[in-house]
């Protein structure tokens, strides 16, 4: 059935997609050494609701910035992921507020 087709169609399309992105990925360790700073403690103050609606979001912005490179997959030149994935990650803990408004 045509159904069928479609469905096996759209599984190839994913699992060429995941082989292609590993084939690539493979092929070369990243060398970006960019080490991001430490998250600064101020950081659950300053991007919580409460702040930000209270003060605005351009504290929590400048703050933020200089993880915007962890928003990269690593195989960008622009990421900073390798490396940095447990600072990324306290980033995105409370930088993720941004995305949000």
């Amino acid at each position: 059935p045509l159904g069928a087709k479609i469905a096996i169609g759209a599984i190839s399309a994913v699992a060429m997609s995941t082989i292609l992105a590993i084939y690539f990925l493979g092929e070369s360790t990243p060398t970006n050494e960019y080490v991001l700073p430490k998250v600064p403690p101020s950081i659950v103050n300053t991007c919580s609701e409460s702040f930000i609606a209270s003060e605005g979001p351009e504290t929590c912005q400048q703050i933020c910035e200089v993880a915007e490179c962890c928003d990269f997959p690593i195989a960008f030149d622009l990421s900073c992921l390798y490396g940095n994935e447990a600072l990324c990650l306290e980033y995105h803990a409370s930088c993720n507020i941004l995305k949000q408004t």
